[in-house]
């Protein structure tokens, strides 16, 4: 008996250290540790380049290099370098690597190229790695008035009845200014005649009309006019003037003459 309650009392010592022990895991949660909310937040910084759009006048009379402007990216390191990427890299254009500032090391001609295309990078100044993704931009040459009217031919071919009533239309021609046609009256065209303003004239739109309405064949069949072209700045040049060929068409305007007076016999 004595040996069977020795037992109890033993039983019921380890029963309270197993209820106890249950008792403080169940105080934790372990699934906690590993939640989100319990480990350090990493965030990545984002990063953008930055800069205003790059344009530049073309034919600058400056000294050259021309400030074309700058490139920049909010990567903030020591040891970082701009560089650039593109056809005309280094021999028209080159970046300040410290200050990401742009210049043209030429005088630019828009109607020869009107935007150029390059690629923008921040490197690591050691390792050449780079610091942020390229970004692609454009330079844009902005359009000065340096072009004369050129007329599409030189000579004109045309031909009006003759006897035609006042402003008869007689042909159109055409002269093109090379300049950029989004900026204003950098191609507008004015037109005057130079060499017979006194049987013609010309509009805004190159339309030659007559002035007169006797206009004779059998007086002159043929006349020559010089028209010229010049933009809203008066420039003018050689290839700024052409010849017109007015040739009149015979209409039935004379009677039939007798070459002899006398009845034959």
């Amino acid at each position: 008996m004595q040996r069977l309650m020795m037992l109890v009392a033993v039983l019921d010592t380890c029963l309270g250290l197993l209820m106890a022990a249950a008792a403080a895991t169940a105080g934790t949660n372990p699934a906690q540790l590993d939640t989100p909310g319990m480990l350090p937040t990493l965030r990545r910084q984002k990063r953008d380049w930055i800069w205003n759009q790059m344009h530049i006048d073309e034919e600058r009379n400056t000294s050259l290099p021309h400030y074309v402007g700058k490139i920049k990216s909010s990567v903030n390191r020591k040891n970082a370098k701009y560089l650039l990427r593109g056809e005309s890299v280094g021999k028209v254009f080159r970046v300040n690597e410290d200050t990401g500032d742009v210049y043209a090391f030429e005088r630019l001609d828009r109607e020869k190229t009107s935007e150029y295309h390059l690629i923008a990078l921040i490197v690591d100044k050691d390792t050449n790695r780079d610091l942020e993704s390229p970004s692609s931009f454009t330079i844009k040459v902005h359009d000065v008035n340096d072009n004369w009217p050129v007329f599409t031919h030189r000579l004109f071919n045309a031909s009006v009845p003759e006897m035609s009533a006042v402003g008869t239309s007689v042909i159109r021609v055409t002269a093109v200014d090379a300049d950029d046609p989004t900026v204003a009256d950098h191609t507008s065209v004015m037109y005057q005649v130079l060499k017979g303003e006194k049987y013609f004239s010309i509009d805004n739109s190159g339309l030659i009309l007559t002035t007169t309405n006797n206009l004779d064949r059998e007086m002159q069949a043929r006349y020559e006019i010089v028209v010229e072209a010049q933009d809203i700045r008066g420039l003018r040049g050689d290839s700024g003037t052409a010849t017109v060929l007015v040739t009149l068409q015979d209409v039935n305007d004379n009677f039939p003459i007798f070459t002899q007076s006398e009845p034959l016999l």
